[in-house]
């Protein structure tokens, strides 16, 4: 009799266990809603995360834990390659930072790696870039007080680019990229720089082109975070996800100065010239993940 209640106590528990864990891939690992793509030359523009955690190569058992990112980063870019835009522009906030000027990514070829996380040189991305549209974005300047200064020859791509890069070679990628990384400056510059590059891309009749602004949100929203745990934080992301659902980007621009410097985030002004470009109005706005496992904030959104 004891024999029969504790086979049939764990035959329910096992059923329970079962039910809860096809509930968990249900809710947690449903598939992200598609990208919504426009009609004229500019056909998208997404926020993309960077933690280099989603290569299994770098990752390893730890990718599983920020799965739902990945997945939505991988369908999303793979989406991307498959609307065939002939470029893709990135923000990065990795690379060079300079005070009072944007740094671009100027050489023909581009390529990077993974081999500051212990990876083999073979795991490696490359591109070609736009110098076309550099050539353009760099004559467009002059009606600015605006300064964008070329990154040294043979200077590797930062991991704000390798990573989107890598689903984006992997998804089979044969467009050509421009990337930018943002500066010290302020928000206003960063609008301006984003009005820019949209007369840029408004300036071809006959090319299609995507923008991504590549950054993470805040840093510090767990006692295991990266940093040092502030509570505080979790209203910079929520402020962010209610823009892009709203399509509201008032509410983004309008985010506290000291809020913002406590995140620790890498993914704010990127947004602000992805705000720039879209001239505060939404494209396509929706949120396809958030999740923040690590204490890190991984945004998936579409402007």
């Amino acid at each position: 009799m004891k024999n029969f209640s504790y086979k049939k106590f764990m035959l329910i528990f096992g059923i329970n266990f079962l039910i809860v864990f096809l509930l968990f891939i249900l809710i947690y690992l449903k598939p992200p809603k598609p990208l919504k793509f426009s009609e004229d030359n500019l056909l998208a523009a997404v926020l993309i995360p960077h933690p280099p955690l989603m290569l299994e190569e770098v990752g390893g058992l730890y990718s599983l834990f920020i799965k739902k990112t990945v997945i939505s980063v991988e369908k999303a870019l793979k989406e991307i390659v498959q609307a065939k835009p002939d470029t893709i522009i990135i923000i990065t906030p990795h690379s060079k930072i300079r005070n009072n000027c944007f740094s671009i990514y100027a050489e023909n070829d581009l390529y990077g790696d993974f081999t500051k996380y212990n990876v083999p040189k073979n795991v490696k991305v490359q591109a070609q870039s736009d110098v076309g549209f550099i050539k353009k974005l760099i004559e467009r300047l002059t009606e600015t007080s605006l300064k964008l200064s070329s990154l040294n020859p043979g200077t590797k791509l930062d991991h704000g680019v390798t990573v989107p890069l890598y689903f984006l070679n992997k998804a089979g990628f044969e467009g050509k990229i421009v990337v930018i990384n943002h500066s010290e400056q302020g928000i206003q510059e960063h609008l301006e720089l984003g009005r820019l590059i949209r007369k840029v891309i408004d300036s071809y009749k006959d090319k299609k082109f995507v923008f991504i602004a590549s950054g993470s949100l805040s840093h510090n929203l767990k006692p295991f975070a990266p940093n040092e745990y502030i509570p505080e934080t979790i209203e910079f992301d929520k402020t962010i996800i209610k823009a892009f659902k709203e399509g509201n980007y008032n509410l983004i621009t309008g985010i506290d100065r000291e809020l913002e410097e406590i995140t620790l985030q890498c993914g704010y002004k990127p947004i602000i010239i992805g705000l720039g470009i879209i001239n505060k109005t939404p494209l396509n706005n929706q949120v396809l993940s958030y999740e923040a496992p690590v204490g890190v904030g991984y945004l998936v959104a579409e402007f």
